[in-house]
């Protein structure tokens, strides 16, 4: 069940990037389009290393140790534009944000080390599941507290606050899943 809810935070965390990530930037921060596209461009760049990068740190400290520092990170890279919002921290949040893809990876090994050698279809099915319903009231739920508040940073900093709650739920997992080094 923990997993269940981690991926429904790792959902809900994602909603404020993927709905305001560039409106942010332009409106919120004043800068241009193309500025606000470099970033989408820097996002998807993330989203192409982030699966190889997080596998390979889950192939090194193990997938629950893993999925922490991912959930952790991601909630650093979502605070940081509405804590101190300038050029470099926005890099860094397209970059780090962007390599979410990587979480997916990590928390689908880590469900199979929660299943063992059994079937993954009905713990795949409680996650999936999850990841509809958060996408579902994070998408209606920080739409409705932007329009009544017009915060961008308030919607970034839920975000983070659901990554965090991940990276404490993934804490929590057993360690048992570390690789042996020959």
């Amino acid at each position: 069940m923990r997993l269940v809810a981690a991926q429904a935070l790792f959902s809900l965390g994602l909603v404020p990037h993927s709905i305001y990530w560039v409106d942010y930037l332009v409106r919120g921060l004043g800068w241009s389009m193309a500025d606000g596209g470099l970033q989408w461009t820097l996002f998807g760049a993330g989203a192409v290393v982030g699966t190889v990068l997080w596998g390979r740190l889950a192939d090194r400290i193990g997938f629950s140790s893993a999925l922490t520092l991912v959930f952790a990170s991601l909630s650093v890279g979502l605070a940081l534009p509405a804590l101190a919002p300038g050029p470099v921290t926005v890099v860094l949040s397209s970059l780090v944000v962007g390599a979410q893809p990587g979480l997916s990876a990590v928390i689908a090994g880590r469900a199979q080390k929660a299943i063992g050698t059994g079937s993954m279809v009905g713990l795949w099915r409680w996650m999936v599941l999850a990841v509809g319903t958060a996408q579902l009231v994070g998408g209606y739920g920080l739409v409705a507290l932007f329009e009544a508040r017009g915060s961008y940073a308030e919607v970034f900093l839920v975000g983070a606050a659901a990554m965090l709650g991940g990276a404490v739920l993934a804490f929590g997992l057993r360690r048992g899943d570390r690789v042996p080094r020959p």
